[in-house]
């Protein structure tokens, strides 16, 4: 988590704090029966996000 905080510029607690975040929209959109994805700026799929 230190290394995240530091290439994010973030503090450690701000790093925890994002990611329950990230996990809270991640199970709400699995709920929904929706997907979580990283687009590239053309919109295309580069990676979908499974496990949540």
């Amino acid at each position: 988590m230190a290394r995240l905080a530091l290439v994010s510029g973030s503090t450690e607690p701000d790093v925890l704090l994002k990611a329950v975040a990230l996990y809270e929209i991640a199970l709400q959109a699995k709920l929904k029966g929706q997907d979580v994805a990283i687009l590239d700026e053309e919109k295309r799929l580069v990676s979908e996000i499974d496990g949540i």
